[in-house]
């Protein structure tokens, strides 16, 4: 009866994963399928425990894959508590320290499954390529509503899910010919099943593959500063060894990016991950657990090339999963193909016995075995039940803000934050939100006795709540952006806060140090308060970093024009001309500011610029960026507490 329960558990559980998403949730796949895989394995784990204590017979087995996995989710665990600025972050990310360990846990639970339901189960996988294809296929016939992302995720995510199926069929059908050629009729029906599903889920995922090629590319780091960033973090012992942390690559790569990613298209984006699962492991969990993932890798072709011939249900798993290792070698992984290369080392893994315990002996007391099971269930429950309620009544203050409720907005980031209070971005949000809020009632044109009273305590606790963002994850870029909006609108409200802006845009510089955008952001602080020279050198260091940048050069010209410097002002004012589209908006704001400067700056000048074939598409030039209203000068006696600094 436990066998039927624990096959069937595992049968739904494949079926369900690529399917599963939620809405619930602000990211409806990947923390959604890393959530199923949670509480699967802690179900599966409960059922073999009890499985076990009804035997009376504990086998244990040496398998192909188990030694690596151990110490790659040892030292995910440990890199964890050791390296991760926010644990709690590690913990609730997906692909990270909780999927590396679960994965683990699936595996051994695996291992254990007889060879006949193997295959059945593989099949299910099959089943459920085939049902992604023909969603994908509706998509762009326009049966379904056009999207980016399918049940298994993202378009990406999709095609290399389909592509590793497809490897299997493939490898299946080559299978029956080779070790059936004689008896052939006898497989006609499996035969037929997979060429079937191979020609519909590997034209989908060739479909897919051009489609990602073509006019729907996705967002990637380029691979070659992927290897530039990881080789940074190898010059640091302690990060050769542990990397910078599970969840935390955006560390790296603000510290670790070279000049040269300034020249590229991404240049004012922050990537959170690297180029492919590969290069991100090395760079989170050090190089140990890459070395792992290489361990991996060639385990898995030396067993194809100990199968020889035979092809049998290992080796045809082998190939499939030979295939995904190579993928995430080059690309980044979602949750859906890595689930499936779990799947796929449990049964692509050669195991033996290597002790057979009888537990008989311990009669009654063999029930305490159940114990570490119960306790590890209900904290994994307990905690991981927190942490998605708090997932859901954030997404639900998403959803009153798109709506502008803002009382429930205020209320729902509240909420999730009193069930999870470890989280930056809660505390990040209702930041902005206390911020929003004052700013909304320092509109109304007759403040109540009330109102007057809520605008200091909506200030104050904006700013205390982005100080404990930054706390929670002091080297999040992010953080320190909000941060430095909030300290930037509170000055004519506050007094420091314009000492306490500087500050923190100076934490911000240190650890994103060749950021051209952070240079003209601070750099336009600067000249909003009317510090030329210090706004000076910034735009200067940013136009070092990106010398095509059209807007550190017009900044550039400005704060030159101040300082009476016209010569050099007409310069950069011709240079970022030639980098913006003719008769755009920016054409017209550099016009303007050219007609500011005295006549003969241009005879002083004598220079001459030639235009790129093809202008800049940028954003509106600002001398002073800034994405939050000020508010009204006000004698508030406001405490507001200095940016934490990080060591």
């Amino acid at each position: 009866m436990i066998n039927q329960l624990i096959y069937f558990t595992t049968a739904f559980f494949f079926f369900l994963f690529p399917l599963f998403y939620l809405p619930t949730t602000s990211e409806s796949y990947e923390y959604n399928k890393m959530a199923l895989l949670v509480f699967f394995t802690i179900l599966l784990l409960l059922f073999y425990t009890i499985k076990i204590i009804t035997i009376r017979r504990l086998t244990l087995f040496r398998s192909s894959y188990a030694t690596f996995l151990f110490f790659l989710a040892s030292i995910f665990v440990i890199s964890t508590i050791f390296q991760s600025p926010n644990v709690v972050v590690a913990l609730t990310t997906p692909m990270s320290t909780t999927t590396i360990v679960a994965g683990f846990l699936l595996y051994l639970l695996l291992i254990h499954s007889e060879a006949k339901p193997k295959e059945l189960l593989m099949n299910i996988l099959v089943i459920d390529a085939i049902l992604l294809s023909l969603y994908v296929i509706f998509l762009y016939t326009g049966i379904l509503p056009q999207s980016q992302f399918t049940p298994a995720g993202s378009l990406l995510a999709t095609a290399v899910f389909l592509a590793i199926i497809a490897v299997y069929l493939l490898t299946k059908i080559i299978t029956y010919f080779v070790t059936n050629s004689k008896n052939i009729a006898r497989k006609l029906e499996s035969v037929i099943f997979y060429s079937l599903s191979l020609l519909l889920v590997g034209t989908t995922a060739i479909f897919l593959t051009i489609h990602l090629l073509t006019d729907q590319k996705p967002l990637l780091l380029p691979i070659g500063i992927g290897w530039m960033i990881l080789l940074e973090t190898l010059k640091n012992w302690q990060t050769l060894l542990l990397g910078v942390g599970p969840s935390n690559f955006i560390t790296a790569f603000t510290l670790g990016k070279p000049v040269l990613f300034n020249q590229s298209q991404f240049w004012n984006i922050v990537f959170t991950s690297s180029s492919s699962f590969f290069l991100n492991l090395a760079t989170e969990a050090g190089a140990i657990a890459g070395i792992l993932f290489l361990a991996i890798f060639f385990k898995t072709i030396k067993l194809l090339r100990s199968s020889g011939n035979t092809l049998d249900l290992e080796a045809g798993a082998a190939f499939p999963l030979l295939f995904a290792l190579a993928l995430q070698m080059i690309l980044p992984v979602s949750m859906s193909s890595l689930i499936l290369t779990v799947i796929l080392l449990a049964f692509a893994s050669k195991k033996e016995v290597i002790a057979t315990i009888d537990l008989s002996p311990l009669k009654q007391t063999r029930l305490l075995l159940f114990l570490p099971g119960v306790f590890l269930a209900a904290c994994v429950f307990y905690f991981g039940a927190r942490a998605y309620l708090a997932e859901v009544t954030f997404k639900k203050s998403l959803d009153a803000l798109v709506n502008n409720q803002a009382t429930d907005t205020y209320n729902f980031q509240n909420q999730a934050i009193a069930l999870n209070p470890y989280l930056d971005r809660y505390h990040l949000a209702f930041a902005q939100t206390n911020l929003a809020l004052a700013n909304a009632i320092a509109a109304k044109k007759d403040l109540t006795d009330a109102d007057k009273q809520n605008i200091p305590r909506l200030v104050q606790q904006a700013i205390d709540q982005a100080r404990t963002a930054v706390l929670l994850y002091r080297t999040n870029i992010s953080n320190w952006d909000s941060l430095t909006r909030i300290y930037t609108s509170l000055i004519n409200y506050a007094a420091d806060s314009d000492k306490w802006a500087i500050a923190s845009y100076q934490q911000r510089d240190l650890l994103d140090p060749l950021s051209p955008l952070g240079k003209l952001t601070f750099g336009g602080f600067y000249l909003s308060q009317g510090k030329y020279e210090d706004a000076e050198n910034l735009f200067r260091q940013a136009v070092s970093l990106k010398p095509d940048f059209a807007n550190a050069r017009f900044n550039l010209a400005v704060a030159l024009r101040e300082q009476k410097k016209y010569k050099e002002s007409y310069t950069q004012l011709q240079t970022a001309l030639s980098l913006v589209a003719p008769d755009s908006s920016d054409s017209a704001k550099i016009e303007a500011e050219l007609k500011l400067l005295p006549a003969s700056a241009a005879t002083e000048s004598g220079s001459t610029v030639t235009s790129p074939a093809t202008p800049q598409t940028l954003e509106p030039i600002e001398s002073s960026p800034s994405s939050l209203k000020k508010l009204p000068d006000s004698k508030s006696p406001i405490s507001l507490p200095a940016p934490p600094i990080t060591p």
